[in-house]
């Protein structure tokens, strides 16, 4: 869920004795396919290793066995040439760890670069990338059977699992309100088109070449909502709080904003991922120190009370 970026690295990490056995997988995979040149360790990656070649990248499960990368492998041959995505190399398993190799895109993570870049760059990096992840519905699943994504829980039950255990941190009165949007919101959604959508559109897996802001690491793509990649992509650029780009985003979101039950859905799914990751600190954390001032745990009560992204994005320009 980190960016396993596809670029040139903004940084990069001392080896250690994994990562030494890690090199030495990549560097037979490497001779496979012919990619040429010292790789180089990237060091953003959580779920997978990186190794960047001249011309490629490998990334590998960081441990054996089952993997998202195979979920990625599926998808990505079918994904629009309009999302500008790196084509594949090669795919498979090598010690019992997952990998897939791709070309490499010469450019910068995005989130990484964000700070150096003037404020029309960012615009223009905000609304090429929400064209980009547009295209992603209009992606063939024929024959392709992905699981739900990990980030947003569509299903009732497990929604309803999470804001019990979100409860005792934000008290009945936010959560009696957040029930109220996952239950608009359910409604809403049930209501409108479904395909593709990224779901981890964060800054930190989007390659900026200077003028195209391609996203990355589809591992945890799934069908749902064709407007579900607002909620991540709205929430990183608010935060981050340039005018330009805010402005930017939201003209980008205007024709999102104006189909029926938009707004009903986008504070849905920013809840929905307000709750699950309350539900990562809660794993990280069980003595529940400080929590109530935990990052999603405010958010959460920001969404529900009207003073979230949702609602700076809504306030420009008017």
């Amino acid at each position: 869920m980190d960016c396993d970026a596809v670029g040139v690295p903004t940084e990069e990490r001392a080896l250690t004795g994994a990562d030494e056995r890690a090199l030495s997988r990549a560097a037979t995979i490497a001779d496979r396919l012919g990619l040429a040149g010292q790789p180089i360790r990237q060091g953003q990656g959580w779920s997978n290793d990186v190794w960047l070649y001249d011309d490629g990248v490998i990334r590998m499960a960081a441990r054996a066995g089952q993997s998202s990368l195979a979920l990625e492998v599926a998808i990505a041959p079918r994904l629009p040439a309009a999302i500008g995505y790196p084509g594949l190399l090669g795919s498979g398993v090598l010690d019992g760890h997952r990998w897939m190799a791709q070309q490499r895109i010469r450019g910068d993570n995005l989130a990484g670069v964000w700070p150096s870049l003037r404020s029309d760059q960012r615009a223009h990096a905000v609304a090429d990338l929400w064209d980009r992840l547009s295209a992603v519905p209009q992606t063939d699943l024929t024959g392709v059977i992905l699981p739900p994504t990990p980030l947003y829980a569509f299903d009732p039950g497990q929604s309803a699992r999470q804001l019990a255990a979100a409860r005792p941190l934000v008290g009945n009165a936010i959560a009696g309100r957040a029930a109220d949007v996952v239950r608009v919101g359910l409604d809403a959604t049930r209501r409108h088109p479904a395909g593709l959508v990224h779901t981890d559109a964060v800054l930190t897996n989007v390659v900026w070449t200077g003028s195209a802001a391609i996203p990355i690491d589809f591992e945890f793509a799934c069908v749902g909502p064709v407007d579900l990649d607002a909620d991540c992509v709205g929430r990183e650029v608010v935060r981050r709080q340039d005018p330009a780009a805010i402005a930017a985003l939201r003209a980008a979101l205007e024709p999102t904003l104006r189909t029926p039950g938009a707004i009903e859905r986008l504070r849905f799914f920013s809840v929905l991922r307000d709750l699950w990751a309350i539900g990562k600190w809660i794993d990280n954390d069980p003595s529940l120190t400080h929590a109530t001032a935990w990052a999603p745990v405010q958010a959460l009560i920001s969404d529900v009370q009207g003073s979230g992204w949702l609602d700076e994005l809504l306030a420009v320009g008017c």
